[in-house]
């Protein structure tokens, strides 16, 4: 699992950044979407987005390697305020079943990654579900 820290600058430039560009992904052209796709070399990466009126910003953590600073961001979080969700990879999950604990017992959110962090685009439709399943 990687941590970047930001100074409060940088974060408040991210965020307004991501802001700006769901801005662009909740109404084009008086129609609504729930993603927004960019094409770069021809490979497709959602941006997905939520309708909503309140002012708020999602944020999750991915943990598939390594658990070194798990309690480090749990602790900031819980410091700011800031609730979280934590999608795990199974291998991850059954390898620090105490930092599973340790989401669990601080309130967040978990989900499931997959299975064993595969590349997805190089799975049959029944291999995906399998991963997720």
């Amino acid at each position: 699992m990687k941590v970047l820290v930001f100074k409060k600058a940088t974060l408040a430039l991210i965020v307004g950044v991501l802001l700006f560009v769901s801005a662009f992904t909740l109404n084009v052209g008086g129609i609504e979407v729930g993603a927004t796709y960019f094409n770069a070399a021809n490979k497709r990466h959602p941006i997905y987005s939520v309708s909503t009126e309140e002012n708020k910003l999602a944020i999750s953590f991915d943990a598939a390697w390594g658990a070194d600073k798990t309690s480090q961001i749990i602790a900031l979080c819980n410091e700011y305020h800031v609730k979280a969700t934590f999608f795990l990879v199974s291998f991850w999950a059954e390898k620090y079943p105490e930092k599973v604990l340790e989401i669990y017992n601080n309130g967040f959110e978990i989900g499931l990654h997959s299975n064993t962090h595969p590349d997805m685009t190089k799975l049959t439709k029944s291999q995906m579900q399998a991963e997720i399943l």
